[in-house]
């Protein structure tokens, strides 16, 4: 037991103030947010040492090993000596950390590497290590000839006699100061060591009560004896206008250890086998003497051992204690729990507030009033089951319990005797706009009280199987009252409306009513309604409005509803225009377990368990006790948190502490580790990561701290992660790990390449072999052809032919007899040469079945077919060529000629034409041959019918299917003459190319055989 008093003023110590305002001193210990972590939560034993590294881990020595810890995970981290248990611990400016064990060794943890800086002239047990303001190391050692030590540039330093400790000095405890100094406290008493000197100095002689020193906020410096209490030793200049004096106290059973100043000016300790211990700000007595409060922390109160060997300050302020069983957290809470007034209230808590502002509570048997900016002073005790608790006109409070109806009046109270009823059991209570209270009693009936006589009120609109539960008035005076299994009615001057239908209400039931200027809100089992005027407008669901039991609004426009799922704070406006406009998106502020608080809400008790305070506090009750949330002062943590990826695993592979990464060809499973040091409420850390080169946008995994990818391709790819605070406050420059995927074998551009020329060559052979096949058929229908030519051929040489020139024989020898002068005979002879031409031409068509002659190119061929067309020699005839000339398909050639010879034939027979133009246009996608004469022309713009009558024209249109070709035969462009087109596409036409090729291995051009 720690006995702490003072007759002296102590001012300077305990009143230095920090801008974090980490932990408030107006709090006591219970009212902060406590967790704790034993071994069943991963959390090691014996917790010896604990420090925090510039990265933001929290580093903890124990018995078992050395551990960092992110808030959510304990890893263990193997230490490359034989000893493993830690026993101090230090995180020094650099990001280093410096860890002493059991058996006298120091290991140096830099950049996820560890080595050994083990003193060479030997020790044992490491007690502490620290960080001097140059960045070297002290280290004080247990039972040896050397107990302290400096490490600077790479060398172990002894200090001992020869530096001015005395001999048989047993060092207890260091400090090393922020002005550069060091502090040693021996049972022969306290030293200091100047920065630059090196010689000890003694400040303080020695006591046998002497066990610490600490530093506070301002850089006091103040020796710790059970005996005598805190001492001022030195105090720096700057603040040598704001004096300190010492503070007595009394620690009989010598357990006072480790103590710190946190940054708002408070003293913490540890008390050995009694928990912790802290020191607020003194306050003066009744009697005029300084006192201070001393607050002890214990197992009882839920510590997780009253062994507790380390203590520790983060960054972000919260408070570590390390113990036998696990690691403890102390820190703000925004929800702060009413110690004043017992967490057990058998029959719950009513909680109002008045016209100034002041909050009432009451529990099961006693009434507090709680002024602005003060706290809960008891005004009525003894009462028994309070009921209901409400304000009238003139400021009085009616408090109606089961041992009577009482009105307090400037804190005295007065029992009233209600005439109507004869039992005390009364719903709730309400002021109306006529200075009368309105009281509902456990049977559903209203009386009024207007200060000098009770009148009871008759009605019941809704009838008599429906008994109101919960009521009160609007602005405007209308009763508003909730009838069960009827609704939600508005009653005014005997005439009732019900607004809202019990079917229609979430749940059929409400749970709060709330008036404010012009309307009132409603809270149901899953809504939230405005009744203003005589409409009603719902809102939800929503988590936040699950039944909603308590609702405030402020002055300064926000409005607190308190739900099953917690406390919702949101802006007034914002919900008013959820209102006008539902199906908004509503951001507010959630205050649940992880803010402090520490029960659900009451269900079945007040009709609104929610209070506005004069001095801003939101009062709430709950199941467990009263909280509240100071809007003014509530904990926002400002601190960027830093991020840290700590581990790539690669099918089962560990990269740990990743910069840059090349991974295992054909890697397939990715899984990316990592972490945000925010230590108050880590679990309300969010991430966002992006894979650049995989990802196109930024993914958003909530808290969840891995990242999983899978079958991604080779290449180079950039890992970044950004995170925010439990505050929202980003960290937007984030941590980045850069990957290397090389590709497989099969993934390679070598085997790509390779796979290319397969490709390339199996489409060659594929082509080659198609255009061998295409050949021979070729081959094998131009000699089908041949042959069916020369057959043709013959049979008609030998049939027609012969037959013919039989005839002319037969009719020469006719001729012959005839007088050549006279007409029969000259007759006979003409007749006769005619029939000669013909079978002179018809045995020149015989022989170009036979064979068709043709020029190397299609120009010179039609040249060749017009000499022999026998046009007249009025005729001429000109062949021109436009475009790019192209090699032909020699079958097109071929049909291409025939077809011009019967053209030219018609041209000579009956067109009469003085000027014939054949042009042969290349064109990249087809091949266009024109005739066009100035004759007589056909007489219409139509093509010629296939009749019988047109023999040459039916094989002109053969031919010209053969080649895939479009004839077309109509008058010249002037409407004139004839004009005979021809038009063959690209891949038929020609004999190489892009069309021809594809078209040839697809299947596309064919020749068959022309007969």
């Amino acid at each position: 037991m720690v006995r702490i008093t003072a007759h002296l003023p102590l001012l300077a110590l305990l009143l230095a103030v920090s801008t974090a305002q980490a932990l408030p001193l107006n709090r006591n210990l219970l009212q902060l947010k406590h967790t704790r972590w034993t071994t069943d939560d991963g959390a090691p034993d014996n917790i010896r040492a604990l420090a925090q590294s510039a990265d933001g881990y929290l580093w903890i020595g124990s018995g078992g090993g050395l551990y960092r810890f992110d808030g959510i995970t304990f890893q263990h981290v193997p230490t490359s000596s034989v000893e493993e248990a830690v026993t101090a611990l230090v995180g020094t400016h650099r990001g280093d950390i410096w860890a002493g064990l059991q058996n006298g060794h120091v290991l140096l943890l830099h950049l996820g590497r560890q080595f050994d800086r083990t003193p060479v002239f030997g020790n044992k047990r490491v007690r502490q290590l620290a960080e001097d303001r140059s960045g070297g190391i002290w280290m004080l050692a247990a039972g040896t000839d050397v107990q302290l030590a400096h490490y600077v540039n790479g060398t172990w330093r002894p200090f001992g006699i020869r530096n001015g400790i005395p001999a048989n000095a047993s060092i207890k405890a260091m400090r090393a100061a922020r002005d550069g100094a060091l502090w040693i406290v021996a049972d022969t008493g306290v030293q200091v060591l100047r920065e630059g000197e090196s010689q000890f100095r003694t400040v303080s002689p020695g006591s046998p009560g002497l066990s610490d020193i600490v530093e506070d906020g301002e850089g006091r410096i103040w020796s710790v004896d059970h005996l005598k209490g805190l001492r001022a030793l030195f105090t720096p200049p700057e603040v040598a206008a704001n004096p300190a004096r010492d503070m007595a106290f009394t620690d009989q059973k010598n357990e006072l250890r480790w103590l710190t100043f946190d940054s708002d000016g408070g003293l913490w300790g540890l008390a050995h086998s009694s928990g912790v211990f802290r020191i607020r700000p003194p306050a003066y007595s009744a009697t005029g003497a300084r006192a201070f409060e001393a607050e002890a922390f214990t197992q009882n109160e839920g510590l997780s051992s009253n062994f507790a060997r380390a203590i520790l300050e983060d960054r972000e302020h919260n408070i570590w204690v390390g113990t036998s069983l696990g690691l403890d957290r102390f820190r703000t809470a925004s929800v702060v729990r009413e110690t004043a007034i017992p967490q057990y209230s058998p029959y719950g808590y009513i909680v109002i507030s008045d016209h100034r502002g002041v909050v009432y509570v009451a529990d099961s048997d006693t009434l507090y009033r709680v002024s602005p900016g003060g706290a809960p002073v008891a005004v009525l005790r003894q009462i028994d089951n309070p009921q209901t608790l409400c304000e009238d006109a003139e400021g009085n409070i009616w408090l109606a319990a089961t041992n009577g109806l009482f009105r307090i009046h400037d804190g005295i109270a007065a029992i009233v005797r209600n005439p109507l009823v004869n039992a005390h059991y009364y719903k709730q209570c309400a002021a109306d706009r006529e200075h009368g209270v309105w009281f509902l009693t456990g049977d559903g009936d209203f009386s009024r009280y207007d200060g000098t006589k009770w009148t009871k009120i008759p009605f019941n609109p809704a009838g008599e199987n429906s008994n109101v539960s919960l009521f009160d008035f609007d602005a405007q005076g209308r009763l508003l009252a909730f009838y069960e299994n009827t609704g939600l009615l508005q009653i005014d001057g005997g005439r009732s409306v019900n607004l809202w239908p019990a079917k229609q209400i979430p749940g059929e039931r409400v749970g709060a009513l709330q008036t404010g200027p012009d309307d009132v809100l409603v809270g149901t089992v899953s809504g939230l309604a405005r009744v203003r005027g005589n409409r009603v407008d719902q809102l939800g669901p929503y988590a936040w409005t699950h039944h909603v039991t308590g609702i405030a609004r402020t002055r300064e426009g926000a409005t607190w509803l308190q739900s099953s799922q917690g406390i919702f704070r949101v802006s007034t406006s914002r919900l008013e225009a959820a209102f006008d406009h539902p199906g908004q998106t509503i951001d507010g502020e959630w205050f649940d377990a992880q803010d402090g608080l520490t029960g659900a809400n009451q269900l079945e008790y007040a009709a609104n368990g929610a209070a506005v305070g004069g001095d801003g506090r939101i009062w709430f009750a709950t199941v467990t006790g009263i909280v509240w949330i100071d809007p003014a002062a509530y904990a926002r943590n400002r601190a960027v948190p830093p991020i840290d990826v700590q581990r790539v695993i690669a099918d089962g592979h560990s990269f740990d502490s990743p910069v840059s990464i090349e991974l295992t060809p054909g890697t397939r499973n990715l899984e990316i580790d990592y972490t945000a040091l925010s230590l108050t409420i880590p679990e309300r850390v969010r991430f966002k990561y992006q894979l650049v080169g995989a990802d196109e946008y930024w993914i958003d995994p909530g808290s969840r701290r891995s990242a999983f990818y899978q079958n991604l391709a080779p290449g180079d790819y950039v890992f970044k992660v950004i995170a925010a605070n439990n505050d929202g406050v980003w960290n937007t420059v984030g941590a980045t790990v850069r990957l290397r995927l090389p590709p497989t074998f099969l993934q390679s551009s070598a085997f790509k390449v390779i796979c290319a020329a397969a490709v390339l060559l199996l489409f060659w052979t594929i082509y080659r072999l198609r255009l061998n096949r295409i050949t021979t058929r070729l081959r094998e229908q131009m000699e089908t052809r041949l042959i069916e030519r020369e057959r043709i051929a013959r049979e008609l040489h030998d049939t027609l032919l012969q037959g013919v020139h039989g005839l002319i024989l037969r009719f020469q020898g006719i001729a012959d007899r005839l007088p050549r002068e006279q007409v029969p005979g000259r007759l006979m002879e003409k007749a006769l040469e005619r029939a000669e031409d013909l079978l002179v031409e018809g045995r020149e068509r015989v022989h170009g079945l036979r064979s068709v002659p043709l020029a190397n190119d299609l120009r010179s061929s039609l040249a060749a077919a017009v000499a022999h067309a026998e046009l007249p020699a009025s005729t001429t005839v000109g062949v021109r060529e436009i475009g790019t000339v192209s090699a032909i398909d020699g079958a097109v050639h071929e049909e291409l000629v025939w077809i011009l010879r019967e053209a030219l034939s018609n041209v000579a027979q009956h067109a009469g034409a003085t000027v014939v133009d054949i042009a042969i246009t290349y064109r990249w996608n087809r091949l266009i041959v024109t005739l066009t004469d100035n004759g007589k022309g056909i007489g219409s713009d139509k093509p010629v019918a296939d009749t019988r009558r047109h023999f040459g024209m039916i094989g002109m249109r053969e031919r010209a299917r053969r080649i895939s070709a479009r004839l077309k035969i109509g008058p010249g462009p002037d409407k004139t003459g004839t004009q005979v087109t021809v038009t063959v596409p690209a891949r038929t036409a020609y004999s190489s190319g892009l069309f021809r090729r594809a078209s040839v291995l697809l299947g596309f051009s064919s020749s068959e055989p022309t007969l």
